[in-house]
């Protein structure tokens, strides 16, 4: 077992700064949506995506590492926690989605709904062949990935926390495994968020398997961290080779095989880099009180700019980009207070 080096700085419970690039790339998600829903050809956000559960790996080894409770305490939080700050927001914006769409009569099947509310969208039903709810309402299967993964894979690391030699290397195999798997089907298949992976385990969809990669690279990324701390320099010079690498992905629009590959290991390099016990100069700077204000918008956003689109889609509004964002951001930060009130009073309700 590698010997874990001691370092001057332990992460806290939330990182801004990590908070900070999620609301930037979910603005980038919106505005890829918006452009995409227009039907006009924009990069693939996909590295966004990519990054995004990365960070959601990182962040909750974060808590597992520093938590003592017993493994039933432990999940009976963890459930507590995405019920209020996951499914509580999100069955709000799916009300006013399900409301925009009877208005203004759009087709929706009645199991669209049904998918929908349960965040069952990257789950593993079928329906003659297709993921059950594929057209389903709004844009959330990376989401509804990223809470069933969780539900399963976290329990079970806390309860073999005391082995962290089993926990990255377990973490490696599968994130290999997995970007092998995606790798495999985009070469022989094409790329198609819809596909099953035959030779996944449970013929998982490709979000949920992108996903299973994306939070086991945070995991790893994690550990290493704890192990070999690089220095300010070296971290902040390849953070910033990485946020290039990035930008250059992005406006190169394509998808391939090659990048089912590059987008995790970069994204997981990045956050690895970013979180630096030494800080980088990028983390410093979204470390700032500035910032902090939208640091909590990444979820908001994730969730209003669906049916921000679908509202105003016929008006000016809906053809201009710059005045989509803003509302976007704007009903996203309204949203984040109303919904930081409504939480705490569920939270006294439910719970206490």
């Amino acid at each position: 077992m590698m010997e874990e080096k001691t370092t001057e700085r332990e992460p806290g419970n939330r990182i801004q700064s990590l908070d900070v690039l999620r609301t930037v790339g979910l603005c980038g998600i919106a505005i890829f949506h918006f452009f995409g829903w227009n039907g006009i050809a924009m990069p693939p956000v996909y590295l966004v995506v990519d990054l995004c559960f990365v960070i959601t790996g990182y962040t909750t080894m974060i808590g597992i590492y520093t938590r003592k409770e017993s493994t039933a305490c432990y999940i009976k939080k963890y459930v507590k926690s995405r019920f209020i700050r996951l499914w509580i927001p999100y069955i709000f914006c799916w009300l006013i989605t399900v409301i925009i769409l009877l208005v203004k009569q759009y087709h929706t099947e009645f199991y669209s709904y049904f998918v929908s509310f349960f965040l069952l969208q990257s789950v593993g039903f079928t329906n003659g062949g297709e993921i059950l709810g594929l057209n389903t309402i709004g844009v959330c299967w990376p989401l509804s990935a990223e809470v069933w993964v969780g539900l399963f894979l976290f329990p079970m690391i806390y309860h073999i926390r005391k082995h962290p030699t089993l926990i990255w290397l377990g973490s490696l195999a599968m994130m290999l495994f997995m970007m092998n798997a995606m790798y495999a089907n985009n070469y022989h298949l094409g790329f198609h968020m819809g596909d099953y992976l035959e030779g996944v385990p449970f013929n998982l969809p490709y979000a949920t398997t992108r996903c299973v990669a994306g939070i086991c690279g945070g995991i790893f990324a994690f550990y290493m961290q704890r192990m070999v701390a690089p220095s300010f320099i070296f971290s902040s010079v390849c953070e910033m080779i990485c946020l290039t690498l990035c930008g250059y992905l992005y406006l190169q629009g394509n998808f391939n095989p090659i990048n089912t590959i590059c987008f995790p290991i970069l994204a997981l390099v990045l956050i690895y880099m970013h979180t630096s016990p030494s800080e980088t100069i990028c983390s410093k700077a979204l470390g700032q009180k500035i910032f902090k204000g939208c640091s909590k918008l990444y979820y908001p956003i994730l969730l209003v700019h669906p049916f921000v689109y679908m509202a105003f889609k016929e008006s000016n509004l809906g053809l201009n980009v710059a005045l989509f964002l803003t509302a976007t951001v704007v009903l996203a930060k309204c949203f984040e207070v109303l919904m930081h009130s409504i939480q705490a009073k569920i939270q006294n309700f439910c719970f206490n």
